[in-house]
């Protein structure tokens, strides 16, 4: 990273540090720039387990000029650049869990219904393979 581009990156927490595994370690995070890193933090955006970035259909659905709509809503779709070795990646697993959290939290504003969750990719480990699957999102 250029010394430009790292003074307008921020190193963001997948798990907080209230979390149990919230620790602070390099599988539990993730570079953002500053207002991506806020939108996180706000579960308004999100990085799914396959490292494709989402934003909360409610925002996408938003009309509010540039800033909005090429600042964040513009981010809904493509995939992170991933450091080599995946030793430096963010942990599918830790990035599973936040993502569900997103959804818990996109599904229901108060008591009210906001939209319908996408479906959730999600990392499964069966004999010592990660594998990613679909599911419904049913949270």
């Amino acid at each position: 990273m250029s010394p430009e581009a790292s003074r307008i990156a921020d190193a963001a927490y997948i798990l907080p540090d209230a979390d149990p595994e919230g620790e602070p370690t390099v599988p539990n995070g993730i570079a953002l720039r500053k207002l991506h890193h806020a939108a996180f933090d706000h579960f308004l955006l999100s990085v799914r387990p396959d490292y494709t970035f989402e934003i909360r259909q409610d925002v996408l659905q938003e009309t509010d000029g540039p800033m909005l709509k090429h600042g964040l809503q513009g981010m809904h779709g493509p995939r992170m650049q991933l450091a080599d070795p995946k030793a430096l990646r963010p942990s599918p697993d830790l990035l599973t869990q936040r993502h569900r959290q997103f959804h818990e939290r996109c599904r229901v504003a108060g008591h009210q219904r906001v939209f319908a969750c996408e479906p959730l990719w999600i990392s499964r480990s069966t004999g010592g393979r990660s594998q990613m699957q679909r599911v419904a999102c049913d949270v």
